[in-house]
This record gives structure tokens, C-alpha cells and sequence, in this order.
């Protein structure tokens, strides 16, 4: 055990040097169901007519996307038949650009998460089911004995001091430092480590939470002061919490706990520094709803963002306008639900294939909406007809 954790710190700290440098669309579509006759409703189905999910990849069990810096997207996902974990590049359009066995021989894949550097350099993290140990693999020459990586990637050893990995999930400061949140579940602790950057060294952290969080984890960083902003879910509580750091020092308060709530959850800041935590309440489980804890000054403000049976899944985002969008399903169809700035408007989204994994929502800033999903043991990938007009005029003080 020894030898393992000195090999998992030697690995980190060149990981940290690594980084400081740095198909054709079908023209099918699926009309939204109506719900409202109200002239925003239609107006809002006018912009989200949504084209039929298309197939990018098969035999792939866990997927993982992220926006590039340079316009394009990056998937990073698991082939269980393979043994092998893909590492893709896609247009805007969703057509393939170059495709990458970055890693074979990774037999025990419980989970993997995409991150991107500021200079566009991908980190795929991966939870291994029997050691319960977390790897990552990058762009190195120094790698793990036993397995077989792409020329310039690696494998290492990133934690291996008890159950790690669940939950994973990064975000990236302006200054170019990666951030990765996890659970560590032999510690019940939620684990914050960054990877350094121009700005300065890597560090690992502990929030100070005695509960039970579990792996429905969510993690950003407040685009006001840097800081990172963690949302959970208390499993023992049945609970939503919210975790933030300043100045160093961690506090956490419950967001809400009014029955079973919190699954799901997805953490969004502003760019005023507004906290905003989407999440599925499964207080009637026959009619699970999406729900908003939105937080400013010193209070939170909780409100239902879809009635209708959602939120399975979600996966939320803020357009240019820090309007937020939110994307979940009811486990046979999608439910879409956006704030239009003064309300919520919701409808659902027909589907002809089964929706059970992975949902990443993006709203470019002059882009059509798209979603990358985990379907089937398929990746797929679908858009809308029409932009979201979220690049006119200034963007909004607030998020409402």
C-alpha cells in the first residue's frame, strides 16, 4: 500500500507539470408536445424543435462530454467489450473529427469524467469497480505497467486510499487551474483536488461535512471569486446540500429538505457570483418533479421548475444571458424546462430510443442547443433546428 500511495503522489505531481503547459446529421425531426396554448409556450417550441437523436458511438456504457475552447466538442467514453476507453472529437454539427483508443486493457470501469485544460488538453478520470481506486489518463509518457495506451497518453494512479471516485466531476478556473470533486466513500467525505496550473501549485482538500454524501455530486466554480461551490445529495437525510469555500475556510447549509430531495443535482454560478442548484424531488416517487434553489445575499429561494413527472438525469446550464436550461427526462421521453426571465416555461420532447445514462446539455452562445446522451449502450447526439437567441443584447445582472 505503501509503494501505491508514493506511486499515486508521484503521478500527481507530474500530472501538475503536464498541465501547467499547456456523421452526417439526419434531417428528421421530433415536433414538442404541446402542453399550453399561451403565445411564450409557442414561441418557445418554435426555437426547440429538436432533431432525432443520431448514433455516434455503440457498446459504450459510461460517456462524458465537454465544450472546447476551440468551438468543437470533446466525448470521452468507456467500450466494456472492448476493455477500451475512446476519446472523440466532434464539430458543433456533431460530425465525428478524429477518433483516439487512448486506453486498452481497463477491464473494471465503474465511471469516467472529461475535463479540458485551458489549452484544450483532456484529463479523463476513471473509477475502477474492484480496487475502488481512482485513475486518470492524460498526455504523458510515464504510464501504469499492464496496460496499453495511445502514443503521448498515460495511465496513473490518482487516489487510492479507500472507495474513491464516486461522483466525479471537474470544472476549470480562468487561471487555468483544474478542479476535481469526489466522494470518498470509506471516509464519507467529499474530496476537492486541484491540478495547479500557471497560477499556482496542486492541492487536495477535504470538506468538513459529517453526513453521507453519495455519488449524486455536483461541482463548479464561482465565476465572481474563483472559489469552488459544491452541491449533494445527503443520502442518510434525504437531503440537498450546498458546500462553498472562501478564504479558505469551507461552510455548508442545507438547501432544502422538504421530503426526498436532491438526486440529480446540478451546481451553476453566474457571472455575478448567484448560485443556482437544479435537482430531482422524489418526495412522491410516481411523480418525480425538477426543482430550483437559487441563492443570493444570504437566503435561498426554492421553486419548481417542471411539474410534470422529470428530472431523472438532468442536466442544467446558463446560457449568455444567464438564463438557465435544463434538460432531464421522465425515463421515456425528455423534458425541457427554461427560464425565460421571469418564468418557467417546460415542455416535453418525444423520444424513440430508451433514454438510462449519461445527459450533457450545452447552450453555445451562438449555437443551436445540443445534447450528447448514453442510450443502449449508445452514444448519441442531437440538436434543435434553430440557435436559442441568447446572443442579443447584454447579459442579465442575475440569472432571472
Amino acid at each position: 500500500m505503501q509503494r501505491l500511495v508514493a506511486l499515486s503522489l508521484i503521478a500527481f505531481a507530474a500530472l501538475t507539470l503536464s498541465l501547467a503547459g499547456c456523421n452526417s446529421r439526419g434531417t428528421n425531426v421530433v415536433e414538442p408536445k404541446p402542453e399550453e396554448t399561451s403565445a411564450a409556450k409557442v414561441e418557445v417550441q418554435k426555437r426547440l424543435t429538436w432533431n432525432i437523436p443520431v448514433d455516434l458511438a455503440s457498446d459504450a456504457l459510461y460517456m462524458s462530454s465537454k465544450l472546447r475552447f476551440d468551438g468543437n466538442f470533446g466525448l470521452a467514453y468507456f467500450s466494456p467489450s472492448q476493455k477500451t476507453v475512446f476519446y472523440d472529437e466532434y464539430t458543433i454539427e456533431g460530425t465525428r473529427l478524429s477518433s483516439v483508443k487512448v486506453l486498452t486493457g481497463f477491464a473494471d470501469c465503474r465511471g469516467l469524467a472529461l475535463g479540458l485544460s485551458f489549452c484544450d488538453k483532456p484529463l479523463i478520470i476513471l473509477c475502477n469497480s474492484v480496487d475502488k481506486y481512482l485513475y486518470f489518463v492524460c498526455h504523458d509518457t510515464r504510464s501504469l505497467p499492464g496496460y496499453a495506451t495511445a502514443p503521448g497518453w498515460a495511465i496513473k494512479v490518482l487516489d487510492n486510499f479507500g472507495d474513491v471516485g464516486s461522483g466525479s466531476t471537474w470544472d476549470t478556473i480562468e487561471n487555468g487551474c483544474m478542479l476535481l470533486a469526489y466522494v470518498n466513500s470509506t471516509i464519507s467525505k467529499i474530496v476537492i483536488r486541484s491540478f495547479g496550473g500557471p497560477s499556482g501549485p496542486a492541492w487536495v482538500q477535504t470538506i468538513p461535512y459529517d453526513g453521507t454524501p453519495d455519488g449524486n455530486l455536483s461541482f463548479s466554480i464561482n465565476r465572481a471569486d474563483g472559489e469552488p461551490v459544491v452541491a449533494f445529495h445527503d443520502a442518510k437525510t434525504k437531503s440537498l446540500i450546498c458546500a462553498r469555500r472562501k478564504a479558505g475556510a469551507w461552510t455548508t447549509e442545507v438547501v432544502d429538505k422538504s421530503g426526498d430531495v436532491g438526486y440529480f443535482c446540478k451546481v451553476r454560478t453566474s457571472i455575478t457570483g448567484e448560485i443556482l442548484i437544479a435537482y430531482q424531488d422524489l418526495t412522491d416517487a410516481n411523480h418525480p418533479v425538477t426543482k430550483v434553489a437559487h441563492k443570493t445575499a444570504e437566503s435561498w429561494a426554492v421553486e419548481t421548475a417542471d411539474s410534470a413527472p422529470s428530472g431523472y438525469k438532468l442536466d442544467l446550464v446558463l446560457d449568455a444571458a444567464q438564463h438557465p436550461h435544463i434538460l432531464s427526462t421522465d425515463g421515456t421521453a425528455f423534458r425541457y424546462a427554461c427560464n425565460n426571465g421571469s418564468a418557467w416555461e417546460a415542455m416535453t420532447i418525444p423520444c424513440t430510443v430508451g433514454i438510462e445514462g449519461d445527459l450533457n446539455l450545452y447552450v453555445p452562445k451562438t449555437g443551436k442547443p445540443t445534447a450528447f446522451l448514453a442510450s443502449g449502450n449508445k452514444i448519441r447526439f442531437m440538436n434543435t433546428l434553430a440557435a436559442w437567441p441568447v446572443d442579443s443584447g447584454s447579459p442579465q445582472s442575475g440569472w432571472r
